[in-house]
């Protein structure tokens, strides 16, 4: 029996590979300082669970109900009294997530729960009680948020892992904060396009882009292999529309070929035209043969192809390996000094 077939029809792609153009936009490869997510957390109670919460023996779960029941207008005196709520309420931690382009007042976000103590054995049924929630790396705490709901348990695996949808109501709006001092924006580039090179490469775009309107001097300078430093010419008096315009600026081509692979969202990027040199790779029941200045696929018709990245993903594709067969094959490539190109895992 051949190790593996060759499928004849066509089929749809299991993963996403793209072949990026060597001039790209700083949008593509750059982020402003000030854009990251904001990650909001509370402390809060799940209630109306059917003996699936926290244990009326665990002490710190009944503290929390009291402090609860205290802030409420009715103090509980002794713990003991709480015992016989022992498995209909759970401690939670609960969490959402700003986005990067910021949020306003009023508007809502999905909140996440998840018990704090082990003794929680599901969250299915139970609803959470309003909870404050702030900047966990604000040092004073200041309430952003409330959340507050039904709890829904999307995988019925991780009972004790739910979703409330738009259970979070922004009490306060959050703005992006790229402004620097002395007007000056950052560009961070990412870390799959991170090197000296493109660091280089991006403050000479900005450079050359503006360099009229800055009368003739530099305003973009490379602190880091990840940033970018760019003062705003006088002339624009919103730095907002100053990013926009920054994000716009083209980048001219770049000499190293990556090849960058995310195994969580099933993507494979390549930039540049990479080559593979002979080499035989093993995985599973496939056997990839890159000898003879070919890349030849060992299945049932022999067939070869040419020694291209390109065409080695397209074949594996039209084979329908998995995306982490795929990862693993191009990894081991990589590890042995004959995918020539740099090879970049997203966590």
């Amino acid at each position: 029996m051949p190790r593996l077939l060759l499928l004849i029809s066509l089929v749809v792609c299991s993963f996403s590979c793209r072949s990026v153009d060597a001039a790209l936009r700083i949008s593509q490869v750059c982020t402003l300082d000030g854009q990251q997510e904001i990650r909001l957390t509370g402390q809060g109670l799940v209630v109306g669970l059917m003996g699936t919460g926290d244990s009326g023996d665990l002490k710190a779960a009944m503290q929390h109900l009291a402090q609860y029941s205290t802030l409420h207008g009715s103090p509980i005196r002794n713990l003991d009294d709480l015992k016989k709520a022992g498995g209909s309420v759970a401690v939670v931690n609960v969490s959402a997530t700003i986005p990067r382009t910021g949020i306003s007042k009023g508007q809502r976000l999905d909140v996440y729960v998840k018990p704090i103590y082990g003794t929680c054995k599901s969250l299915l049924g139970g609803e959470l009680i309003l909870t404050p929630m702030s900047d966990e790396l604000l040092s004073d705490s200041s309430v952003l948020g409330l959340a507050a709901g039904d709890v829904l348990i999307e995988d019925k695996t991780l009972p004790t892992s739910g979703r409330i949808p738009n259970g979070l109501i922004m009490k306060e709006s959050v703005d992006m904060r790229i402004l620097r001092r002395n007007r000056q924006l950052r560009l961070l580039i990412k870390p799959e396009h991170a090197s000296l090179s493109m660091a280089r490469e991006v403050a000479r775009a900005v450079n050359d882009k503006f360099y009229l309107e800055a009368g003739n001097k530099e305003i973009a300078r490379a602190a880091s292999i990840r940033a970018v430093d760019v003062n705003i010419p006088e002339q624009y008096d919103n730095h907002v529309e100053f990013g926009a315009l920054l994000e716009e600026v083209i980048l001219k081509e770049t000499s190293r070929p990556r090849v960058v692979v995310n195994a969580r969202s099933g993507t494979v990027v390549v930039t540049g035209d990479v080559e593979i040199s002979p080499a035989v790779v093993s995985h599973r029941s496939l056997t990839v043969d890159t000898t003879e200045r070919f890349v030849a696929l060992q299945d049932a018709s022999k067939k070869q192809n040419p020694q291209q990245l390109s065409d080695l993903l397209d074949a594996l594709n039209r084979l329908r390996v998995p995306t982490s067969d795929m990862i693993s094959i191009l990894r081991q490539l990589s590890e042995s000094g004959r995918l020539h190109a740099e090879f970049i895992e997203v966590k």
